[in-house]
């Protein structure tokens, strides 16, 4: 076990920026299906728009599907590049410190793990049931529906982000036992020493040249 490399770290960043381009091109098809769908089925309606709300549709759709498959590039990294990394020590020992917290905390905790697929998630719920709820008056035009909507949805989704920030600021950490608070110390003794031992190495290595 090694600290990662500038390699490595390069190819990371390359991997997340690859799922960030992806799921912005994915996330405009989807921002022009959205403002050719509403510019058609209530043209009136979408000129009455205010650029606020156009800007809204036209970016959130690809802003959130961006973050959505950076983050799911990064995961595939990890689990590509260090698929036997789940047997390390520390690896074993963190797996034990999840499955010993209450069932509260593991919904915390794996809510933290995926919270960008949750919030997009309840965000396009969120836009199609306001707009589900907001379409039923009889009253409102077609522009004060869309506008009514879109404020429901960010609402909603400010909801959301609070309750994102509430879960990574809340503590769903318990205790290790002492063997497994052990084996984190050795494992990080070891790659520290491993470490130590590969920069001797290039250092001698580059006296020898």
């Amino acid at each position: 076990m090694k600290l990662a490399s500038n390699e490595e770290v390069n190819e990371y960043g390359n991997a997340l920026t690859i799922g960030a381009i992806k799921g912005l091109a994915i996330g405009s098809v989807i921002s022009a299906g959205l403002m050719y769908g509403l510019k058609k089925k209530f043209p009136t309606g979408f000129k009455e728009l205010t650029y606020t709300a156009r800007t809204f549709f036209a970016l959130a759709p690809a802003l959130a599907v961006s973050a959505t498959l950076a983050e799911h590039a990064s995961l595939k990294f990890d689990r590509e590049r260090y698929a036997s990394g789940d047997a390390r020590p520390e690896a074993v020992a963190r797996q034990k410190q999840i499955d010993s917290l209450g069932f509260s905390d593991k919904l915390m905790y794996y809510g933290s793990q995926h919270k960008y697929k949750i919030i997009v998630s309840a965000w396009a719920a969120s836009l199609g049931a306001s707009w589900w709820y907001v379409n039923r008056d009889k009253i409102m035009t077609p522009s004060q529906k869309i506008v009514q909507a879109r404020m429901y949805a960010q609402a909603v989704t400010v909801a959301i982000l609070l309750g994102a920030m509430a879960v990574n600021m809340a503590d769903t950490s318990v205790p290790l036992p002492e063997s497994d608070e052990q084996q984190l110390k050795d494992s990080w003794v070891k790659i520290l020493e491993e470490e130590e031992q590969r920069l001797s190495a290039l250092e001698n290595q580059k006296q020898a040249n």
